[in-house]
């Protein structure tokens, strides 16, 4: 079994999160609590296999949210994967370039 690589979570992408799980929670709690178990899944899933989501950059892979429209993008390094943003798809995209 390959050892896991540790996920370092950008400021931004942390504060991206934390903001998506503010603006779901004024609406639903229940909602906001699917959006961070979704969240949790996902990021679970690219420790896991981090190469398994698709690279939409050089570099630079997508995991997509079950049932919210938002992806986590990261980057896989030798020694750890970095989460440059988690990403509503359907706003300002490429913003976190350059992260």
């Amino acid at each position: 079994m390959a050892e896991t690589l540790p996920i370092t979570i950008d400021v931004e992408a942390e504060r991206e999160a934390r903001d998506a799980f503010r603006w779901y929670f004024d609406r639903s709690p229940d909602a906001a609590a699917r959006f961070e178990a979704q969240l949790g899944h996902v990021l679970a899933a690219v420790a896991e296999m981090p190469l398994r989501a698709v690279e939409v950059e050089p570099g630079v892979r997508s995991m997509l949210f079950p049932g919210f429209p938002y992806a986590v993008l990261y980057s896989v390094l030798s020694e750890r994967i970095v989460v440059l943003a988690v990403a509503h798809m359907r706003r300002r995209p490429g913003y976190w370039r350059g992260r």
